[in-house]
């Protein structure tokens, strides 16, 4: 009998076979919720802050080397953008595609179809590196979350939603194979959304503070091409106008009415927030609460429809829903005593915060795995 097999198994291949299979359904997936994002958005007239990026883009069009000194009526009397809160790249991008298409409603929004299609796929990616049990369903929970359903506007949102999770993806990516070309990914995009809003600030310490915590402290020169990006930036606004837009940038200041109005938002874009409660404390009652619940809601719809219930009685009423839902959201992660409750809450609420859901991961969470299972 040989000492060595005369044939070895050929198991590498098949393993190869099946991860490109299940990298191509997940791809296709993707495809198939992105088509359908699209196809409910693709005609939708503009509207709200369509009409400013738009009359920003046409001055782009004409004056590409001075984008911020359009004058445009957004209220009483025409004011240059650069009294606005936002960096112009969304705009050079709107004009380019105008450029070539014109302002057609169809080919503006496809514009937008590209960052929802990356902002989907980002997220699939986080979500399989921290081994969630079931990434699709997340992901279906995800694109028709109504935030990003009704956003695909030419507004921002989405397009730093998706900038966003593919800065945490990076970084959880270099985490995970401590190779720095994924902190210099991260920085890169990171600075491309900073130049379409400046709210993606806070990600610069989600990167330092990653950086801090993987002990690779000579990474941390990747945020010279973030500040570089806005020191160009802003020795442009000095030629431009006179002093650098971020710097002008003031604070609205914080009020009870503004922290009504954000909890209110943030419970609305996530009803789901109660199944979490079920999931960690399961139980006939639990489960009665929770259908007696949304049962309420749905009995009071054709009473609403019929006139017997004043519509504005139950607006306020789902208005203090969303706050409660909202500050639930807030604090929920006190609840859940293990780590890997915390880690589960922390990505699936997350979604709305991306910067708080870098944070927690990258203080020393994100070696936990949530299942070892995936779809």
């Amino acid at each position: 009998m040989p000492f060595f097999p005369t044939t070895l198994p050929s198991t590498l291949p098949q393993k190869c076979l099946a991860l490109s299979v299940k990298k191509a359904s997940n791809i296709g997936f993707i495809i198939f919720l992105w088509l359908i994002l699209t196809a409910i958005n693709i005609n939708k007239a503009f509207h709200m802050d369509d009409a400013f990026h738009l009359e920003a883009a046409r001055w782009i069009m004409e004056n590409p080397t001075k984008p911020m000194m359009a004058k445009i009526n957004w209220g009483d009397f025409a004011a240059p953008i650069y009294e606005e809160n936002q960096p112009p790249l969304l705009f050079y991008c709107i004009a380019l595609f105008m450029s070539f298409f014109g302002a057609d409603e169809v080919f503006l929004h496809l514009l937008t179809a590209i960052f929802c299609f990356l902002a989907l796929y980002y997220f699939h990616q986080i979500a399989q590196l921290l081994h969630v049990a079931k990434p699709k369903m997340l992901l279906v929970l995800f694109a028709f979350n109504p935030a990003l359903v009704v956003n695909h506007n030419l507004m921002t949102d989405v397009p730093i939603l998706a900038i966003a999770l593919s800065v945490i993806y990076f970084l959880l990516k270099g985490k995970a194979t401590n190779q720095s070309r994924y902190y210099v990914l991260a920085a890169i995009s990171l600075s491309i959304g900073l130049l379409i809003k400046y709210t993606l600030l806070p990600l610069v310490v989600v990167i330092f503070v990653a950086i801090l915590l993987s002990g690779h402290y000579k990474r941390l020169i990747v945020l010279l091409i973030p500040a570089l990006i806005l020191l160009a930036w802003s020795l442009w606004n000095i030629s431009e106008f006179g002093e650098a837009h971020l710097a002008g940038r003031g604070s609205a200041g914080v009020t009870w009415y503004k922290i009504k109005g954000f909890m209110g938002t943030l419970g609305s874009m996530a009803t789901f927030v109660i199944v979490f409660f079920y999931a960690n404390w399961p139980g006939k009652i639990n489960q009665y609460i929770i259908y007696g619940f949304f049962s309420l809601f749905v009995l009071a719809v054709p009473f609403v429809y019929t006139g017997l219930l004043p519509e504005a009685k139950f607006s306020a009423l789902l208005n203090y829903t969303f706050m409660a839902l909202g500050f639930t959201m807030s604090v929920t992660p006190s609840f859940f005593p293990s780590e890997q409750n915390l880690i589960t809450v922390t990505f699936r609420i997350g979604t709305f915060s991306p910067s708080f859901i870098a944070t927690v991961h990258f203080i020393g969470i994100s070696d936990i795995n949530l299942s070892a299972s995936e779809s």
